[in-house]
């Protein structure tokens, strides 16, 4: 939110001229989803394995970068808060020079674009050895290994 909050532009013209107090609230309510993210990675993370959460963490972004469109300021700060439940990704743009009606759309569709590469590079990798070894799928554990021995030996 760093160039949106605190000046005389589009947003504060959406949102009726937000005062300092709401403005506070609007730039730290990612702090919220922050917290909440590392809470739920802390409790469940080890049940979904690294490759999964990675793909939730992305497809979180996108559903918050969908909600946090700013059509109202409950739609903004809840989907502050979803799209901070992983690492977000901001994106200023230079968007207080577009002159366009909807000046945050640029980093907010990058944004989600980060979010969707991230889901498809994390696709088609295998989860982790060590995850596989938790849920007893020992084969498939060393199958990944064996193919990254043997993709070791191919780089070196």
């Amino acid at each position: 939110m760093s160039g949106f909050i605190g000046v005389n532009n589009q947003f504060a013209q959406e949102f009726r001229q937000p005062v300092a107090k709401l403005q506070g609230i609007i730039t730290s309510i990612y702090d919220i989803g922050y917290a909440a993210g590392a809470l739920l990675n802390f409790f469940f993370g080890e049940q979904f394995g690294c490759k999964n959460r990675i793909i939730a963490g992305g497809t979180t972004m996108i559903v918050g970068t969908i909600l946090g469109s700013f059509i109202t300021l409950a739609q903004l700060l809840f989907g502050r808060i979803v799209t901070s439940l992983c690492i977000a990704y901001w994106l200023d743009h230079r968007s207080l020079l577009c002159k366009s009606t909807h000046p945050r759309a640029p980093p907010l569709f990058f944004q989600a674009f980060l979010a969707v590469c991230l889901i498809l590079q994390m696709s088609p990798l295998p989860d982790t050895p060590r995850y596989l070894i938790e849920k007893c799928q020992n084969d498939a554990a060393a199958e990944v290994l064996t193919r990254l021995r043997i993709l070791h030996r191919n780089i070196l």
